[in-house]
């Protein structure tokens, strides 16, 4: 929706060569670039924390929201990432501690 209201202004502003929404362009694309290059920086120089607070989340949503009433898209997205992934876990077996049911079959296999 922020690139077709961005585009919008370029497009406007060209095709009236009004002024106003030309700089109101560029504005805004060099906002966005510029919070994309941080974003990205921010990214790199905090991946550590970044992959150690994922791993944490991914592994606690396996313990409380698999195989749960009311969770069947959680259940369904691990399924799919570990098929397609061909992973079991986030970082392996262990990760299914305490669940009845491990959902893949070649991950029980594994277990």
């Amino acid at each position: 929706m922020i690139t077709f209201f961005v585009a919008f202004f370029g497009c406007c502003g060209s095709w009236f060569q009004n002024r106003c929404l030309l700089i109101l362009y560029v504005t805004l694309v060099g906002t966005i670039f510029t919070m994309e290059v941080t974003a990205g920086t921010l990214a790199f120089v905090y991946r550590d924390d970044v992959k150690g607070t994922l791993k944490n989340e991914f592994k606690l949503g396996i313990k409380h929201n698999y195989r749960k009433t009311g969770q069947e898209g959680f259940t369904l997205a691990w399924d799919h990432i570990q098929t397609r992934l061909d992973c079991c876990g986030v970082s392996n077996k262990n990760d299914w501690y305490n669940i009845d049911e491990i959902g893949r079959a070649s991950c029980r296999e594994r277990v």
